[in-house]
């Protein structure tokens, strides 16, 4: 169990409440997570730009090479980007597990914090995505009461505390079972059914 002073957390204390457990995601995992899903996307955008750009050097008499390579260079400049926004967001992402709620903050520029009560937390799923299966890692996406696992979409809300990303597996297994027993002790102790 950890001890904090007030100043180093990013949020208050409820009376009575101790941070059990201070996460966050693996590094690598997730800036690579985060390149592998843009790929794509970066990538057709590239395509059409590219071909504009293709067309547009062949009218002005400079050669297809020269489409070609500036097709390229756009698409790794964009990826630097996207790995950049990866890094800088990495270091907004740290979760929070205490004896009340789970806590998350995340951001680019900025960042923002939300909370989850234990006692509201109905599941906690691991998943793993085709970018963190390849490189084998998991995910964590708590669904509070209300919630569904359809409502975070294909990779999960990026922007909620609902949403752990790069755990490593056996971490995420742990956590989840950490998460569900500290939800039925603070169930029994506000006096809530389980």
């Amino acid at each position: 169990m950890a001890s904090y002073a007030k100043e180093e957390l990013p949020f208050n204390l409820q009376k009575g409440e101790r941070v059990l457990d201070e996460i966050e995601p693996q590094k690598d995992g997730f800036v690579l997570t985060r390149m592998l899903r843009a790929i794509v996307p970066v990538a057709v955008i590239c395509v059409i730009a590219g071909i504009y750009i293709t067309l547009g050097a062949h009218a002005v008499h400079l050669g297809i090479g020269v489409g070609i390579a500036a097709t390229v260079l756009l698409f790794f400049v964009v990826m630097l980007i996207v790995y950049a926004a990866a890094l800088i967001a990495y270091g907004k992402f740290k979760y929070w597990v205490t004896n009340y709620r789970v806590i998350g903050r995340r951001g680019i520029l900025g960042y923002s914090i939300d909370s989850i009560p234990l006692e509201n937390i109905t599941d906690i799923i691991i998943g793993r995505s085709i970018p963190e299966r390849i490189l084998g890692l998991s995910s964590l996406r708590i669904i509070p009461i209300g919630g569904t696992s359809i409502t975070y979409g294909k990779y999960g809300n990026m922007s909620s505390a609902n949403y752990f990303p790069a755990l490593i597996p056996d971490h995420a297994r742990e956590l989840q079972e950490k998460i569900f027993d500290l939800r039925n002790k603070r169930k029994k102790e506000t006096g809530r059914i389980l």
